[in-house]
Formats: C-alpha cells, structure tokens, sequence
C-alpha cells in the first residue's frame, strides 16, 4: 500500500458509522480476489474493516456509558 500524509477527519453518527462498517464489511467479504481487482484493495478493505470495527466498539461503549 501506497503511503500518503493526507488525514481526514469525519463527524458521524452512530448510523452512519453502522451503514459505512456494514458496507465495508460487505466489500470485503465480497472481494472477487486477484487478479480481478488489485491485491491492495484487499489491503485497503481489511485496513477500512479494523477502523470501522474500532468504531462500532467505541459506539457501544458510549451508548452503554450514556445508559448509566
């Protein structure tokens, strides 16, 4: 994978990061293995899955924060 500087930072909500997770998720169950798409793609769908996960983790950790 290719390194770039570029960060981007987006404000999402607890929906939105569920429909990107369940999207990537999706992708990358559904990758049609090379050479019918590039091996980095697979790299950058695994790499997307972990962050999105984290993300899901850190949704139900706030959500379960907010209850008490």
């Amino acid at each position: 994978m290719e390194e770039d500087s570029t960060l981007l930072v987006f404000e999402l909500t607890p929906d939105e990061v569920a429909q990107i997770a369940a999207s990537i998720e999706f992708h990358f169950k559904n990758w049609p293995g090379y050479p019918a798409a590039e091996k980095e793609e697979q790299e950058r769908l695994w790499h997307l899955r972990r962050i999105m996960r984290t993300a899901m983790m850190e949704v139900a950790y706030l959500r379960d924060d907010q209850s008490r």
